[in-house]
């Protein structure tokens, strides 16, 4: 719909062939097209072929100039009319540049006729002073008047100032920057000019006019830098990135000047939605909690989660959620509370119903079909672990009339009313608990507790491809000092985030307007400052949960997220819920369908529909993208599984580096490490070698009490490998007696969902302003913006074809033709059809941009014509001017 292709295509096969009557000898070999004017009678049909002839008008060795006409299949049946105009290449640069430094239009600067360089009077003013007296005297008065004004200058001018520097530059675009420097001391003088990057790799700096210059007395020296944008400010916390140019003369410090370069975006921001539910047990009844009315339903209340409560809420509640995700595209991320399957483990080896042994077996099987799309990531509720030597003893109760098991002190109306053993911390329940930092090797720090669910569920899931994100029992992560000793388990175990924020203080107010941000060393709620404060990430709790919500109540804070979430670089939208509380009709406790199912699923229907932009993504999916784009510096993390080898017996990984726009070459290499996949013990490692492009560049030894992790230099993004070498995947050391998980075995990854190939995002209005909904009306005004995807397509040969699917519809012009007809009938209706049109190209239309952007207006509307006129943008451009005449 939105590339025209009955009207395009006649335009297509004109010039085609009047680029082939341009084709004579001596005339240039590279025409570009530059503008056309184009009648149409009618639209070519599907399955039609076009006759289509060019006369040469006029051609030399800048223009080639032709008329057209496009028939059918009868000398009479003409489609199309008009002239095209081309410009071989080298004149199109030559002009465009021309225009590109022409002031004019309501961007050019105000400017004096009367000023020269340096400020200086223009010839205007010295004409009047030779009128007045003779040449040699008025060129002495001048000469000695502005010998005077460059001493008074000198005396009062600071060390050094910038001539010249940019204050915004695009993504990769350079800028000069010229400083003058100022001696005004009677003897000569050394000076050096150092510049003090911003942290982040934001900008770079190569001095072209050496940063060290020798100045003569009472005189002016200049030193010249090209300062190029590497990333945009959007990393900067959306500030300008600032540079510190510091001066000194004979090494002593005078001045400094900061710099600062705003540095947008072009590329529209990236949206991730990121559905996430807490994987757990709850019974309902009065002696576990004190529920509402409509949650005790859920449960079976009989005071013990038994192996039915198991069954429903972990396995059947989350594979019916994850059915509903795939139909859309969606993506679960279940913080899954393996402490609970290590508790069934303990119930087993008291039940005699042998009920508990196929509970594990299908809890253990559950996770590996569910994390082939979806991602199972720890939720250590400690209550439940039955390692722990920490109070209250027994750790568990074991009750053989239901067959259920309950921690013990789980819940007390009187003396502990919010459960005070549930979390992980014990802060936010008043309490000292699992504060110890600790090793993989002690269960009851955190450390260790974090190792023993992390190792359990990274061994389940397809791929062997580890979690980068927990969110803590309770969201109990620690408050005061004894959050960074959670930090520091969190980096030892390999971890890049967490999903603690939200759900205790603040809730709702997200920073920025963000759910997914950098936060600060000792706050969770609250984002960095400063880009150097940068270290875990935060995916903040929403404002509402998705069960008990209605599917128009959670579109319209969709609706609501979504609007405070535009702008550039990443940002994400994290839902919330427990599955265990989403309700199904009848029965809302066991059905599996209806209820809140049924609004989840069309909820996702809402946002597939609505928002085709917005794209759905694991937890661990959207902080490596969030990384990748924010990071301030470097930093290397496990890819996808590659294979796996026998001689010698190990795993093969890729290696990804993050840090999107940081340079990185062989002359400037940075030091990055990666970390062995959480999926094997220490002892199960030989060694880890990290390869580039086959080829070994570092090996290290196995650590003990942390992920081991190999540092090697990056002199790019890609091309990395980590092989994990094995003491023996199935006859390595047996865990530690009594371990639960010494019987488990690897899952072998299964295929990852591939995107659709000829899949393309509708126009989407961006804007508009009309005086009726139904009929045009002159000063109606609209934006839409459509996707690339087509121009992308038709410009790369597939399927075994010689030449681009789209070299006959010179897709570069056509699809910006065929994207103005699409804006003008949304304008105009439907009862108007293309009666002519006239197209100005300003730039050529860049083949990777993202998006292209149509901005149009009625200008007269008649009973026989409606006129549109628009411009076409891409990222930061303005690329073509059209005029269409449209008739009933």
């Amino acid at each position: 719909d939105a590339c025209a292709a009955e009207w395009v295509s006649p335009v297509g096969a004109a010039a085609t062939a009047a680029e082939s009557a341009g084709n004579v000898p001596g005339a240039p070999k590279d025409w570009t097209g530059v503008a056309v004017s184009v009648e149409w009678r009618r639209g070519a049909a599907a399955d039609e072929g076009l006759v289509a002839t060019a006369d040469v008008l006029r051609i030399d060795d800048r223009e080639l100039a032709c008329s057209f006409t496009v028939r059918g299949a009868g000398a009479d049946d003409v489609l199309a009319t008009g002239k095209v105009l081309f410009a071989s290449a080298p004149a199109a640069r030559a002009s465009r540049a021309g225009e590109a430094a022409a002031p004019g239009g309501n961007d050019a600067p105000e400017t004096n006729a009367a000023a020269g360089p340096a400020g200086r009077r223009a010839p205007a003013a010295r004409s009047r002073i030779a009128e007045l007296l003779p040449d040699t005297i008025a060129h002495g008065l001048r000469s000695a008047y502005w010998r005077a004004r460059e001493r008074r200058g000198l005396a009062a001018s600071p060390p050094f100032r910038l001539l010249d520097a940019p204050r915004e530059l695009r993504p990769g675009e350079e800028g000069p920057v010229r400083i003058e420097v100022v001696n005004a001391s009677g003897h000569e003088d050394d000076f050096a000019i150092d510049a003090v990057l911003p942290p982040g790799y934001g900008l770079g700096l190569a001095w072209t006019r050496g940063h060290t210059i020798r100045v003569p007395p009472r005189s002016r020296g200049l030193v010249e830098a090209i300062v190029t944008a590497h990333r945009p400010d959007e990393v900067n916390l959306g500030r300008p990135w600032r540079l510190r140019l510091v001066c000194a003369r004979s090494g002593v410090f005078l001045d400094e000047i900061v710099l600062e370069v705003a540095v947008p975006d072009p590329r529209p921001g990236v949206l991730y939605y990121v559905l996430t539910e807490d994987c757990e047990t709850f019974d309902g009844g009065p002696t576990t909690g004190d529920y509402s009315d409509d949650r005790r339903p859920l449960g079976n209340r009989n005071g013990f989660m038994d192996p039915d409560d198991y069954r429903i809420q972990m396995i059947e509640k989350p594979e019916a959620l994850n059915a509903i995700a795939d139909r859309y595209g969606a993506r679960w991320t279940h913080f899954w509370t393996a402490t609970q399957r290590f508790a069934a483990r303990w119930a087993a080896e008291r039940s005699a119903t042998g009920a508990w042994d196929s509970l594990i077996e299908a809890l253990d099987a559950s996770v590996r079909r569910g994390s082939i799309r979806h991602e199972y990531a720890p939720h250590i509720h400690f209550d439940f672990e039955p390692e722990s030597e920490l109070p209250p003893q027994p750790r568990l109760i074991y009750d053989a009339p239901t067959d259920g098991l309950l921690p013990n002190e789980y819940f007390d109306r009187t003396t502990n009313p919010d459960h005070r053993y549930h979390g992980w911390d014990g802060a936010r329940k008043g309490i000292a608990y699992v504060r110890k930092e600790g090793g993989f090797r002690e269960p009851d720090s955190k450390a260790g507790s974090l190792r023993k669910s992390a190792l359990h569920l990274a061994r389940l899931s397809s791929g062997r491809i580890p979690s980068l994100v927990t969110r803590t029992g309770a969201c109990d992560f620690g408050t005061g000092s004894d959050i960074a000793v959670s930090f520091r388990a969190l980096e030892a175990n390999g971890f890049l985030a967490d999903a603690d924020a939200g759900l205790y203080d603040h809730v709702g107010e997200h920073p920025r307007g963000r759910q997914i941000y950098y936060c600060r060393a000792g706050d969770l709620e609250r984002e960095i400052e400063d880009l150097g404060e940068a270290g875990l990430v935060q995916l903040r709790a929403p404002e509402i949960q998705l069960d008990g919500a209605s599917a128009e109540t959670l579109d319209r804070w969709f609706d609501r997220r979504a609007a405070e979430s535009e702008g550039p670089g990443v940002r994400a939208i994290v839902a919330m819920t427990h599955a265990m509380f989403v309700r199904g009709e009848p029965d809302p406790g066991r059905s599996l369908s209806g209820g809140d199912f049924e609004s989840i699923d069309s909820h996702l229907a809402y946002v597939r529909t609505r928002y085709p932009r917005v794209r759905f993504a694991t937890a661990s999916e959207a902080v490596l993208e969030f990384i990748d784009y924010y990071a301030p510096a470097p930093l290397a993390a496990l890819g996808a599984f590659v294979a796996e080898s026998e001689n010698p017996p190990g795993l093969l990984y890729s290696v990804r580096i993050l840090g999107r726009g940081i340079p990185i070459s062989a002359s400037h290499p940075a030091r990055v490490s990666v970390a062995a996949p959480s999926a094997l013990r220490t002892e199960e490692i030989d060694y880890l070698e990290v390869r580039d492009r086959g080829r070994p560049i570092a090996r290290t030894a196995p650590e003990a009490d942390r992920l081991t992790r190999a540092e090697f230099p990056a002199e790019r993004r890609e091309g990395y490998e980590l092989f994990v070498a094995l003491r023996g995947l199935s006859s390595g050391p047996a865990a530690p007696e009594g371990h639960p998980e010494s019987r488990s075995s690897f899952s072998f990854p299964g295929e990852p969902p591939a995107p659709d190939l000829f899949r393309f995002e509708s126009p989407r209005l961006v804007r508009s302003a009309r005086a009726t909904p139904e009929t045009p009306s002159p000063g109606d005004a609209e934006t839409w913006e459509l996707s690339n995807d087509l121009l992308a397509l038709l410009a790369n040969p597939i399927a075994g074809s010689a030449e681009p699917h789209g070299r006959r519809a010179h897709p570069s012009s056509g699809v910006l033709l065929g994207a103005a007809n699409f804006a003008a009938r949304r304008a105009a209706g439907a009862a108007w059809r293309p009666g002519a049109a006239d197209l100005r190209h300003l730039r050529p239309v860049h083949p990777t941009a993202p998006w292209i952007r149509v901005s149009g207006r009625i200008g007269a509307v008649g009973p026989r014509e409606c006129l549109w006129e628009g411009s076409i943008r891409e990222p930061g451009a303005e690329i073509s001017r059209v005029r269409i005449r449209l008739v009933p």
